[in-house]
């Protein structure tokens, strides 16, 4: 009604509109008081960049998820819509064809991953005939805190769960860190860019 009375000299009608967005009025009061916890000051930082990623950071948390949901039950629904957003995953359209041209070749095959295990759940009902060629997964739990990679932990995780030592492994991955982390405690590495970098690494590793 105070937009519409500001423009109300405008040639033609005005149906909604909004002259200001002013978070401590639109926002929900459990959001409020989740930003009050965590991200000090967050009503003065809605126009700096750097507040956005520490919200990011901060929803990218998978231990946030268990507290939120305990703390805040009417948020539920909105945490894991968002959960599931963050979780999301999209299918390389090559990488089926060569995960299965290794499974075939002989290799063991693992999904050593950061996503969670309900995510990995859903995740293996959506693409069944490309979690048929994995052997095992390793994902982030909270039966150990939820570490995840580069956290060394995990990938010592990772070589109990299946048994192996750290030369015995080739771990493909497209984070840089990731791989850095995995370089320094002894595994073969390829930094996935590709599916066709990928492929020529993994001939060329094949043919030495």
């Amino acid at each position: 009604e105070v937009s519409r009375e500001m423009f109300k000299n405008l040639p033609y009608h005005i149906g909604h509109i909004t002259n200001g967005v002013h978070p401590t009025a639109w926002l929900a009061p459990d959001l409020a008081d989740l930003f009050e916890s965590h991200l000090p000051s967050w009503n003065e930082q809605w126009e700096n960049p750097d507040f956005w990623l520490d919200l990011v950071l901060l929803a990218c948390n998978l231990r946030q998820f268990e507290f939120l949901l305990q703390r805040y039950p009417t948020l539920q629904k909105n945490i894991e819509n968002l959960s599931d957003i963050i979780q999301g995953h999209e299918l390389i359209p090559e990488m089926p064809a060569i995960i299965h041209q290794l499974k075939s070749d002989g290799y063991k095959l693992y999904l050593f991953s950061n996503i969670a295990e309900k995510h990995v759940d859903k995740l293996q009902k959506q693409f069944p005939e490309l979690f048929a060629d994995f052997d095992g997964l390793v994902v982030a739990s909270p039966k150990d805190g939820w570490i995840q990679k580069p956290n060394k932990k995990a990938y010592e995780k990772f070589l109990t769960s299946v048994h192996t030592q750290p030369e015995n492994v080739l771990f493909i991955d497209d984070q840089l860190n990731n791989i850095k982390a995995a370089q320094q405690l002894g595994f073969k590495t390829i930094h996935f860019i590709s599916p066709k970098q990928l492929i020529n690494e993994l001939q060329s590793l094949q043919s030495n």
